[in-house]
């Protein structure tokens, strides 16, 4: 059994095992492979196996998939600047990283988008994100406009170091998260913010138990397991 193979059998099952114990579907939990440095070869493994969902870091190397893979669901999960997004129109199946009123509002202005909006709620400087106060009258703002469908919420969490300690920190950005979105969907009144995208590599399975419905995956799959073993 080749690397690919095994490391996305072994996924599945982690996935199914962090929904038993926190009582989730597992058919509600989207994988979106990330394909940043990684080959054609390894791609079109991936997608032998079934794989549809996949997402890339930077606007041109998303254009460039896509342009290998047409067939497949791109995401765009790393920064977008303003000057970039004509770029992208018609090309994204979710965009994750809306962290600004003005690159929500220049989203609306260039096209039709399904986008997330990215939070930080671990208070890392070095992060980027919207406050929970922000994201609460960005997201009212935003709703103003028809051409966006925004789905939910994307974050991340703080580096794991292997320490119980750690362990609670990135529990608590994800819980936080979940939290943070019942609210914004109770108050506004919509239903379809509901996407949690939360959790990589080496804390998937703890995003998963708190909540998330999309988790963004890469060197787990392509080199190996690196994540908390349960």
């Amino acid at each position: 059994m080749n690397l690919i193979l095994s490391q996305w059998t072994k996924l599945q099952e982690a996935i199914t095992r962090s929904c038993s114990r926190s009582h989730h579907n597992p058919g509600n939990v989207q994988v979106v492979a990330v394909t940043k440095n990684r080959s054609l070869q390894e791609i079109q493994e991936l997608y032998h196996l079934g794989q549809r969902h996949f997402g890339e870091n930077r606007p041109q190397a998303l254009l460039e998939r896509i342009a290998e893979f047409p067939e497949s669901y791109w995401h765009l999960i790393g920064p977008l600047q303003k000057n970039k997004v004509s770029k992208i129109v018609g090309k994204t199946y979710l965009i994750h990283s809306v962290d600004s009123l003005e690159l929500g509002q220049k989203l609306a202005a260039c096209g039709d988008f399904s986008l997330l909006l990215q939070v930080n709620l671990s208070g890392e400087a070095t992060k980027q994100g919207l406050s929970a106060h922000d994201a609460d009258v960005v997201y009212e703002q935003l709703l103003k406009f028809p051409q966006l469908k925004i789905l939910g919420l994307m974050t991340m969490a703080p580096r794991f170091d292997g320490t119980n300690e750690s362990e609670k920190s990135i529990r608590s950005t994800y819980s936080k998260t979940r939290e943070l979105l019942v609210k914004l969907q109770k108050k506004y009144a919509t239903p379809q913010f509901r996407e949690l995208s939360m959790g990589m590599s080496k804390d998937f399975e703890w995003a998963i138990e708190e909540g998330a419905t999309i988790i963004r995956v890469g060197s787990y799959l392509f080199n190996g397991p690196s994540t908390v073993e349960k």
